[in-house]
């Protein structure tokens, strides 16, 4: 397991979770065609801008895990800011929150914090765009 090989190579593995913004409203509005051009196009940037041993995972629907190798919390944020840059740059937007693998949580535990961390950027993103209108 990806766990078990961070700790016992004594290596970060930071677990990322994502949340693609308004699939099911560009599936709905512009069609599931459009909605599928927006996941290859995110998918491609973020599979550019990981390493090979990285990994890049769509769980489904807007939902992505990444697991980055060797990367702490802090590492981790700022290469997921200069990737959610890049996505937006396409015009696409996500949110994101980040969880490392300590040696003493769970897999399970791990993936429901970075979850937590995401739906709060997910809501504060939200806050902002109404207060932005």
């Amino acid at each position: 397991m990806i766990a078990d090989q961070a700790k016992r190579s004594e290596t970060p593995l930071s677990l990322v979770m994502i949340d693609l913004d308004d699939l099911k409203l560009v599936n709905d509005t512009h069609g599931h065609g459009v909605g599928d051009k927006m996941i290859k196009t995110v998918s491609k940037v973020f599979l550019g801008s990981t390493r090979k041993s990285d990994v890049v995972i769509r769980l489904g629907g807007d939902e992505f895990v990444l697991f980055l190798w060797n990367c702490n919390r802090g590492n981790s944020t700022k290469k997921m800011e200069k990737i959610q840059a890049k996505v937006e740059k396409k015009g696409y937007g996500f949110s994101f929150g980040v969880a490392v693998f300590d040696g003493e949580s769970s897999p399970v535990e791990v993936m429901k914090e970075a979850d937590e961390m995401m739906y709060r950027m997910k809501r504060l993103r939200k806050n902002l765009k109404v207060v932005g209108k």
